[in-house]
């Protein structure tokens, strides 16, 4: 016969397999997004960044992985190009909604983004393969002009944010003055409205705090003298892209429930 110890661990087991199995569909599912993967690999990266800054006894080790992983996600770059021109065809970063300036704002966007992720790829191949692009402009110049162009489309966004949530307070604000009106499927509808409403807002002020926490990083990068005569210190350009990584991955994980 079983012991009560048997039967219990046989429990256990039989409840951490259910778990197991209740969450693996919801993990796979999030990370079949090539944008959530690269959010994924963001974290690690500067996560184990970071621990190089507490480890001294590896402290080489992890920051060369960090490194490894930071090209990993070049190569994830190298299929962000057509969205951008998608979106210039399409017109779908714009935000007509928010008028005038959700419109310019939404094309600056797609067009930076079409600038900057051919530099990108043509960084990746100086720095690991120079032979294949010989020429005089280095990798990190190639990667610094690249970063201009990720300057203006962050500070596009930026505006776009500022923008969009002003237009998502009013409508907020002027659903709560009006009131539900009468009945009770006004006021489900009324409700219903409201919450959706504020996750957006919530939503937007997490892109907006992404922009910002990008924003001095990228004019570091953007500079002529960027590997040499850095305009930030390690510890705050790449404690800032750290942050970002988090409230990158929470957005994603909200996005997503």
């Amino acid at each position: 016969a079983k012991s009560v110890n048997d039967v219990a661990g046989t429990k256990s087991i039989d409840q951490a397999s259910s778990s197991l199995s209740n969450y693996l569909p919801h993990y796979n599912r999030f990370f079949a997004s090539s944008a959530n993967q690269d959010k994924g690999l963001k974290v690690i990266q500067w996560t184990l960044w970071l621990f190089s800054k507490v480890y001294s006894k590896k402290k080489k080790e992890l920051y060369k992985t960090s490194i490894d992983i930071s090209f990993a996600r070049y190569l994830l770059r190298f299929f962000g190009l057509p969205s951008a021109i998608e979106a210039i065809q399409n017109k779908t970063w714009e935000d007509p909604a928010s008028g005038y300036l959700g419109k310019v704002t939404g094309k600056l966007m797609s067009l930076a983004m079409a600038g900057y992720y051919p530099l990108e790829h043509l960084a990746y191949i100086r720095w690991t393969s120079p032979e294949l692009l010989p020429g005089p402009i280095t990798a990190n110049k190639l990667s610094a002009y690249s970063c201009r162009f990720w300057l203006v489309y962050l500070l596009a966004e930026l505006t776009q944010s500022i923008v969009r949530l002003r237009r998502l307070y009013a409508s907020h604000n002027k659903l709560l003055k009006d009131g539900s009106g009468d009945g009770e499927p006004n006021k489900q509808n009324a409700d219903e409205t409201c919450l959706a409403l504020r996750q957006s807002i919530n939503n937007e002020w997490l892109q907006l705090s992404r922009s910002a926490l990008f924003t001095l990083p990228c004019i570091n990068w953007s500079l002529p003298k960027w590997d040499t005569e850095p305009w930030l210190s390690d510890p705050c350009c790449n404690g800032l892209m750290w942050v970002e990584s988090l409230v990158s991955i929470y957005q994603a994980l909200r996005a997503y429930r």
